[in-house]
């Protein structure tokens, strides 16, 4: 049998923050309304880390006094 795998049964957070790391990647592209967009999205999600979910409500805004 395979070995399993080495998160098996733990949320791999990595893939439930990239909607965070994507907005991250827009506001370097100088996408700011996309950005803001996509940090409100992500911090009214119910996965990844609560932290970051809250850290993004606060990007959100300075994002879109950016723009």
């Amino acid at each position: 049998p395979p070995p399993p795998a080495p998160l098996q049964g733990e949320t791999d957070a990595r893939f439930e923050n990239a909607p965070y790391v994507m907005a991250e990647a827009l506001v370097a592209q100088g996408r700011n309304a996309e950005a803001a967009k996509l940090f409100r999205e992500f911090s009214r999600m119910s996965v990844g880390d609560s932290d970051l979910r809250k850290q993004a409500r606060a990007r959100a805004k300075e994002v879109k006094k950016k723009r």
